[in-house]
């Protein structure tokens, strides 16, 4: 039985049909809803019951020759809305890309040119989604959405005990009633998190009964933070002529502090063809092995998210938040996990104390007048052994 619908809009009634053909020939398992007048599609979407179970979109940005000629979509609003509202992939399939400058960086918006396979490009990706199961994971009521809320009630029965509830909110200050209420929600949400993320990454039992350690794919490493802070520990910034990337080491509790300066290491670039062509390096990279590290470098994977680079302990410095403002994009955010073993090998390569390097040819000499000694005596030892 089908769970979902992909939902159509373009103005000619025959691309309609050749995109319903194609949903048909790549057999995605979607009911296919197609509308060739711009009002109709909005107003479907509009529809409770089309709103729970849309996957996909479709969707052509003229409505009329009218629209063609100036550019001017009125689709674009109704875009932008279910980009907002809808956690679904959209497909803007249309001749007129080039007038259409919207989403430039937008992962779950796709751009399709109008062309003679256009349509069965389309769907080859939404084959892909729906068969590798992603068009359920965040869609409305999807695997995520009903694993969450799963996970949230766990949380919210197995994380207290006695009456801890009441000591954890009797620990906040009342005045002034909006703060005291912020404050509440907010402590609570973040135990919610926790406990909810703590789950997701905790080791499982496997048919067989043994304990598997979860294991990670290496995008699991990289995400793009949302959160308001301009610099954050951990987040890497790609200088805007692309020469020279940083880490942010210094420590959260500062760097949320109205200070300017931040501490940083240079993350350099990694030998890919190497890498790609080696399973040992790669295998003593992703492990940080002494043949890769050097206790020097942190490797960093490639990945869809991130290129990939190792942090390079040796080149660290300070930086001003104006310096990342005005020159540098902030490219990506490494996981707590991998940030903090960065920084506690970052403060073990300063702390190390090193010694003055030794003359090896006198060294090898003093090792081999040693063992010479200790062969004569025993030597002598069992001669005389022989002799009593």
């Amino acid at each position: 039985m089908p769970t979902g619908c992909v939902v159509v809009f373009d103005d000619d009634n025959g691309m309609v049909q050749t995109l319903e053909s194609q949903n048909e020939t790549k057999q995605t398992g979607l009911v296919f809803k197609g509308y060739s007048r711009r009002e109709d599609y909005e107003a479907a979407l509009g529809h409770d019951d089309i709103r729970k179970s849309v996957r996909v979109l479709v969707v052509d940005l003229a409505a009329n020759k009218d629209e063609e000629a100036s550019g001017k979509f009125k689709i674009k609003e109704a875009l932008k809305n279910s980009y907002n509202d809808l956690r679904v992939p959209i497909f803007i399939h249309s001749g007129h890309l080039d007038r259409f400058e919207d989403f430039p960086q937008a992962g779950t918006v796709f751009k399709v040119g109008k062309s003679a396979d256009s349509a069965a490009v389309v769907f080859d990706k939404i084959k892909l989604m729906q068969e590798s199961g992603f068009l359920d994971l965040f869609c409305p009521s999807g695997k995520i959405e009903t694993k969450i809320m799963q996970e949230l009630h766990r949380a919210f029965v197995g994380q207290f005990q006695g009456n801890e509830i009441d000591d954890i909110i009797k620990s906040i200050e009342k005045d002034p009633t909006e703060s005291y209420q912020a404050r509440v929600g907010s402590i609570f949400e973040r135990l919610a998190y926790r406990a909810l993320l703590g789950s997701l990454l905790a080791a499982t039992k496997g048919t067989d009964g043994k304990v598997e350690e979860q294991r990670l794919n290496a995008v699991e490493f990289y995400y793009r933070r949302t959160s308001d802070h301009s610099v954050w520990t951990g987040d890497i910034f790609l200088k805007n002529d692309k020469s020279e990337r940083v880490l942010i080491l210094t420590p959260r509790c500062d760097v949320a502090k109205a200070t300017d300066m931040v501490l940083a290491c240079k993350v350099q670039d990694i030998d890919l063809e190497k890498l790609a062509t080696s399973k040992t390096a790669l295998r003593n990279a992703i492990n940080d092995a002494a043949d890769f590290s050097m206790g020097r470098f942190r490797f960093l994977p490639a990945t869809p998210m991130f290129e990939g680079g190792k942090v390079d302990y040796s080149a660290h410095q300070t930086m001003s938040k104006n310096d990342l403002k005005n020159n540098y994009s902030r490219d990506v955010t490494l996981s707590d996990e991998l940030i903090n073993d960065i920084a506690g090998k970052f403060a073990g390569f300063l702390l190390r104390s090193g010694v003055a390097e030794t003359e090896f040819e006198e060294l090898r000499k003093y090792h081999v007048q040693l063992q010479d000694t200790n062969k004569k005596e025993s030597d002598a030892t069992t001669s005389a052994e022989k002799h009593s």
